[in-house]
């Protein structure tokens, strides 16, 4: 069943519909965990809740597994990778093991996942305007956003010039990325920005499925996706939130960026 809404703010269109887990197949079993290599880094499969598998270096960052021509595409920060499966899945005494492009994954055995730290991003320098640029926008989109920011690229070439509008990429913490488009509103230099997309206004969300699961259930639900008030997150981007019901009972709800939009898919399973 699904149910769609409208909501003002970042998150434009909610769908919303209830769905049983598909399970897992016995080859998917093989696949689906958390694989970790021997410097920490970690690539995650798990099941989406339509029988396909899923991968991700972080909890929203994901591509699709292809069992049939064994590869492994995922999306780090703003760059895709493809992993060839040179080896498939051996099981090991508590262990299991993986080979892509060469490197050795292990799922099981109790070893400690961690996500590769980012390389250190250099600003521009700040004698220039894009550099005065580049650190202003971090720190006010943190302000404003609670989102941590690793680093922001502006163009080099950009000149201080009121109603002077341009791009620049900026890189959270998580790897996540977003492009801002930013413009010089007074001589003194001073900026403002705007998403033009990829940032998700989460209590929006938060009120869109609290509204949608009363109308489908008749009760009054809180909803939970994080304590952070916007998420980046495009088109492919996954993420959990949590649904707490009258009774007590707990569910997660799998939210889905279908568009760069704002538009997105959630689904709660039993």
């Amino acid at each position: 069943m699904r149910f769609m809404g409208v909501t003002a703010g970042l998150v434009l269109i909610l769908a919303g519909c209830n769905s049983p887990k598909v399970p897992l197949r016995n080859d998917q079993v093989d696949y689906a965990g958390r694989w970790t290599a021997a410097d920490g880094t970690y690539i995650h499969i798990y099941l989406d809740g339509t029988a396909d598998l899923k991968t991700s270096t972080t909890e929203i960052k994901g591509g699709r597994l292809k069992l049939a021509d064994k590869e492994i595409s995922i999306v780090k920060g703003w760059q895709r990778q493809n992993y060839q499966i040179k080896q498939p899945p051996q099981q090991q005494p508590n262990k299991w093991l993986i080979n892509l492009n060469g490197i050795e994954y292990v799922k099981g055995g109790g070893e400690q996942a961690i996500v590769a730290s980012l390389p250190p991003h250099k600003f521009q320098s700040e004698d220039t305007f894009a550099g005065k640029v580049e650190r202003t926008l971090q720190k006010s989109f943190e302000e404003q956003t609670k989102i941590p920011v690793h680093g922001v690229t502006c163009p080099i070439a950009v000149t201080p010039q009121i109603g002077n509008e341009f791009s620049c990429r900026l890189v959270a913490t998580d790897s996540s990325a977003i492009d801002v488009v930013v413009s010089q509103t007074d001589g003194a230099g001073d900026v403002a920005w705007r998403a033009k997309e990829g940032l998700v206004s989460l209590s929006t969300l938060e009120r869109g499925i609290q509204d949608n699961l009363q109308q489908q259930t008749g009760q009054t639900t809180q909803i939970s996706c994080g304590g952070q008030p916007f998420k980046i997150a495009t088109e492919g981007a996954k993420f959990l939130c949590q649904s707490l019901f009258p009774d007590g009972s707990k569910k997660q709800i799998e939210v889905t960026v279908i568009d760069n939009k704002g538009t997105v898919r959630w689904a709660i399973y039993d």
